[in-house]
């Protein structure tokens, strides 16, 4: 048996078997040295997961020292702390079992003497534990077949960990031969003369310029690098060398290349993060995101249908626990028709909804219930076991669901052993901090003709012919293994006879392993490095500061200016934008029955978009996305006027009764605190504390100013989001579809109608310039509906601009000391303009001709729309009166058609 060894050796290193035949080869890195040992030896590996290791770690920790006076230090860290206090000292608690540490040892320490008390009471092995026990064992046998050779790369004995170099020397007394390969200058030209002042510390001389054995290519971003190692031919280098094989892996998926095989490591992959996003609910105030990110984990005790609902209530209405949110559960409950469903399905609905509230905990107080959080584990853990249950299911989703219980179940043990009833979340988020642990999982699978890469450099078990390294970047050295031990208790230590890594060669170690790839090349070697990985600047490698340092015309060598083939995207994404573009068969366009006001608008200014969304309906899929703050804080102050102002659907309140409903600070507090649960949940997140108190301010001194402008122009408010469907009197007849957000008429005659547009914005500028343009469409549309659905003049409207506080109108009847009167430059017929461009934007339609460009360097008067504007009577297009160009629209989903994608 031939054994290649090295502590940085993985499954997957590479090892050249060209031209060699080796039935009994093995490749093995520390934790396969010690499997392949107690399989000979016979020892049985009881195997203990390390979550549960860890929990009973904490239990015996936790009783040793609550022995510790009060205040002590290490009681106090562990009281803050918990678990992840006990699993550093059971970090700790290995290295020192490593070293040959034996509890009844005398050091003048407290940390190692709390250890050592400990360990009476802790007897679950872990890996340090097994390699005494193999050590002990290898002291009288060798358990390796006769003949056998373990064969070190280029490292030596004396660079190793003194636990591994005890085990070496008990298999060598006993008769294995261990042979210790050598660096040697294996390649001529540049990477010849790189080797030998590694190996040898030769003087440094200039790299000849016109051999190519030797090259660095330098990207932009660790994006670009990984494009170009996509576009060469797989079998341009032996070997690979990328710490990220997965991001690699996606890039030839997409390319439809066969994948390198590839793992994801110290992953978060979803069904893991269950216990993470679950537990982070029972934080007070709620999380809005948190909530929103449970609703929609891929898996989930809570049914795809009930959470899929519940998730679009909370994104349409921006809270929870609101009537629409109660209208999802019971539209769930009632099924898809109560006469398709059966009793089964309809029953386990029902349960599910039961279930809502310990799966979907919302905390109404700062204090944890340790009653709720094991009604939440106990749940979440049957459910896991029953998924892992199921047949067919792939092999990494099933270790993905024992993580799961394995968390679930240390998190449940503790809380058990807990006397507090309540907690602070503090204590449950360090807890559930400290269990959760990243993990490795397969993520694709090597296939024939594929690129063979390992993700480290010094996992590479044989010379290889060409290799390129990746990501040459990025290097962060590995802390000591003993970096916690002071220099005493080091002493210590070794006089009691305790083989403590010295740091130095364990550095010498780390160090070697990054300039394996150099000396295991023997044709040519290629690097990559990248001046950003992940949007961040990336660091220098110590190998390249060695070597640039080294070689004086290094540089010559970097090529900064690579360039990446093509591709059809490129292609597209450099096309120039245009005007226009002709659509076939506009004669089969199907129009709308009713338009609205926001429609309207995007019809004239951004057909483009109006054709795709209503016409074509073509439209993104439902978003899960939460509104923007500032759209928040609008829906929210929107709410707060309707539910002051209104006492149902369809019957506003006296304004004597809004008055002292305002005037009520606690009640009106109240009911803005729960108009904020119910529609504007983002405000209730950490971060946005003082966002919210000054929200409240803002919000409560705009209803002070809008009730004053209502009174001081004796108003009464007759309906808030007043819905109205009419004609606007078109040649072309359309319907509109309107909600007015407040409409009120005079006391003294109640067929004069004033409407209010509540606006909750940054800067007035934008409405004060719609008056003085004389382009408010919206105003101009609602005093249109309501007089051709009612019958009722509107004498008076503007926008009620928060926090701003100001009702900015044209007409001069309306008074006050919060109101800004403008006056419009010019008297144009609005309303005959909307229909002008109506008209005219659907003549376009009708001959496939849609105008395109908007936010370019072109000039909006080459746009056909403008040609005509005057000889039509149209409605003016928004554009930079500094560039004279049309404004774009941020929110355009279509900007691929448009030449937009730069």
């Amino acid at each position: 048996m031939k054994i290649y060894y090295s502590s940085a050796f993985t499954a997957n290193a590479y090892y050249d078997l060209k031209g060699r035949i080796e039935f009994d080869a093995k490749v093995c890195g520390n934790e396969e040295l010690l499997q392949l040992l107690m399989l000979h030896l016979g020892i049985y590996n009881k195997e203990i997961s390390p979550i549960k290791r860890a929990t009973d770690y904490y239990k015996a920790f936790r009783d040793v020292v609550s022995t510790l006076p009060k205040d002590n230090l290490i009681r106090k860290s562990f009281e803050v702390g918990q678990l992840s206090v006990s699993s550093e000292f059971l970090r700790w608690r290995d290295q020192l079992v490593l070293a040959f540490w034996k509890p009844d040892m005398d050091i003048d320490s407290e940390r190692i003497r709390i250890i050592a008390e400990v360990e009476k009471s802790f007897s679950v092995k872990g890996e340090a534990d097994y390699w005494m026990e193999v050590i002990e064992a290898l002291k009288t046998t060798n358990p390796l077949p006769e003949g056998s050779e373990l064969i070190l790369r280029i490292i030596t004995q004396e660079m190793l960990p003194p636990y591994i170099r005890t085990a070496l020397e008990c298999l060598s007394a006993k008769g294995l031969k261990i042979t210790e390969q050598k660096a040697e200058v294996i390649a001529n030209g540049n990477l010849g003369l790189i080797q030998d002042n590694i190996i040898n510390k030769t003087q440094a001389k200039k790299l000849d310029e016109k051999d190519k054995s030797f090259s660095v290519l330098k990207f932009p971003d660790d994006y670009m690098s990984i494009q170009y190692a996509a576009s060469i031919k797989p079998d341009t280098y032996d070997v690979y060398i990328n710490g990220d094989s997965k991001n690699f892996d996606d890039l030839l998926m997409t390319l439809r290349q066969p994948t390198s095989g590839s793992s994801m490591q110290d992953a978060n992959p979803q069904i893991a993060q269950l216990f993470m996003i679950g537990l982070s609910l029972f934080n007070y105030p709620m999380n809005v995101n948190t909530v929103l990110a449970w609703l929609l984990m891929p898996k989930s005790p809570i049914k795809r249908a009930l959470r899929s609902a519940l998730a679009r209530t909370l994104t349409a209405t921006g809270g929870i626990r609101n009537e629409e949110w109660n209208e999802a559960i019971n539209k769930y409950l009632k099924g898809r028709a109560e006469e398709e469903e059966d009793a089964k399905e309809l029953k386990e609905r029902k349960r599910q909804v039961e279930r809502l509230e310990v799966l979907l905990p919302i905390p109404d107080d700062e204090k944890v219930k340790k009653s709720k959080v094991q009604g939440f584990l106990t749940e979440l853990y049957n459910w896991a076991v029953m998924q892992m249950q199921l047949k067919d299911i792939d092999d990494n989703v099933r270790h993905q669901y024992f993580n799961l219980c394995e968390m679930t179940t240390a998190l449940s043990e503790i809380l058990t052993d807990l006397s507090e009833e309540e907690f602070d979340y503090a204590y449950l988020e360090n807890c559930m901090r400290s269990i959760y642990t990243t993990a490795s999982y397969e993520y694709t699978e090597a296939y024939k003709g594929s690129r063979y890469i390992v993700s480290s450099p010094g996992n590479m078990a044989s010379e290889a012919g060409k290799v390129m390294w990746m990501d040459m970047y990025n290097y962060t050295p590995s802390k000591p293994s003993y970096e916690f031990l002071n220099p005493e208790e080091i002493k210590q230590l070794t006089d009691k006879g305790c083989k403590v890594w010295d740091s130095q060669q364990e550095s010498a170690l780390n160090s070697m392993l990054y300039y394996i790839p150099l000396l295991s090349c023997k044709e040519k070697f290629c690097a990559m490095v990248a001046k950003k990985s992940a949007a961040a600047n990336t660091t220098v490698h110590p190998l390249y500061t060695r070597l640039s340092e080294t070689f004086g015309n290094f540089d010559k060598f970097v090529d900064s200016d690579v360039q990446l083939p093509v591709t059809e995207v490129d292609r597209i994404i450099q096309e120039p934008q245009r005007l226009h573009i002709d659509i076939n068969n506009a004669d089969m366009i199907e129009y709308r029955e009713h338009e609205s006001y926001s429609s309207l608008d995007m019809m004239i200014q951004y057909p483009l978009e109006y054709v795709m969304q209503y016409l074509a309906n073509f439209r993104e899929r439902p978003s899960f996305e939460l509104d923007p703050l500032y759209t928040v804080k609008g829906t929210v102050a929107h709410k707060v006027i309707e539910t002051l102002c209104m006492e149902d659907e369809e019957k506003a309140r006296k304004m004597t009764d809004i008055e002292a409903l305002f005037n009520d600070k606690k009640g009106f507090g109240k009911m803005v605190e729960s108009i904020i649960w119910q529609n504007g949940a983002l405000l209730l997140l950490k971060e946005n504390i003082n966002e919210k108190r000054l929200f409240v301010q803002q919000l409560h001194e705009a209803v002070a100013h809008l009730l004053d402008t209502i009174k001081s122009n004796n108003l009464e408010v007759e309906s808030c989001e007043h819905q109205l469907e009419s004609g606007l009197g078109f040649k072309s007849e359309v319907n509109c579809l309107g909600f007015i957000d407040m409409k009120l008429h005079y006391k003294e005659n109640i067929d004069k109608i004033v409407v209010f547009d509540f606006k909750w914005t940054t800067s007035s500028s934008r409405y004060i310039h719609k008056i003085t343009s004389n382009t408010a469409m919206q105003l101009a549309v609602y005093k249109t509906l309501i007089k051709r659905a009612e019958g009722q003049d509107v004498v008076a409207s503007g926008y009620f601009a928060m926090p701003y506080n100001r009702l900015l109108t044209a007409d001069a009847s309306l008074r006050g000391k919060f109101v800004t009167n403008l006056t419009p430059d010019n008297n144009d017929d609005l309303m005959a303009e909307i229909e002008h461009s109506y008209d005219f934007r659907k003549s376009q339609f009708e001959r496939g001709y849609i105008e395109t460009a908007d936010d370019t360097s072109l000039e909006i008067e080459g746009f056909e729309y403008m040609e005509q504007k005057e000889a039509l009577g149209l409605y003016p297009l928004e554009a930079n009166e500094k560039t004279k160009t049309k404004y774009g629209n941020v929110f355009s989903n279509y900007k691929a058609l448009k030449g937009g994608l730069k």
